[in-house]
């Protein structure tokens, strides 16, 4: 029997099924409800109108107040849940810019010398790759 030569392109369908681009970014949260009077979570992801997040079980179609440290208060509804993940709809645009606001900033030094000869030169130079990965993606 002959192979279906048919290609099907997933990243193109996954494009079109999301309403806006999602930005990877990490958040405390807390959810409430009539159901859920209180309860904390972790946002992962974020676009314009919508939050991705994990740490309760949501129903589809529930109303909620969020409360995203960083990015403010929104109502929202539950488009999707699964286990305890879960995709809201917002009422208002969410300033993505604010997420990045609150980043801390830090930076890898290496030593001007060895301080002792247990500190091998791989891991100097180990220290210097990351250095250097590090400064090329704050750019």
């Amino acid at each position: 029997m002959a192979e279906s030569q048919i290609e099907y392109n997933y990243s193109a369908l996954a494009r079109t099924a999301r309403q806006a681009e999602r930005y990877a970014h990490t958040c405390r949260a807390v959810l409430s409800s009539q159901r859920i009077p209180h309860r904390e979570v972790i946002i992962r992801d974020a676009s314009e109108f919508g939050l991705g997040g994990r740490g309760a079980m949501l129903v589809p179609g529930e109303l909620l107040r969020v409360f995203a440290e960083k990015i403010g208060d929104f109502e929202a509804v539950v488009k999707w849940a699964r286990g305890d993940s879960f995709g809201l709809q917002v009422d208002r645009p969410v300033d993505l810019t604010l997420l990045d606001a609150g980043k801390s900033d830090y930076q890898i030094v290496l030593p001007d010398a060895l301080p002792s000869p247990a500190l091998d030169e791989s891991l100097v130079q180990t220290a210097r790759l990351l250095q250097t990965a590090f400064l090329a993606n704050k750019a």
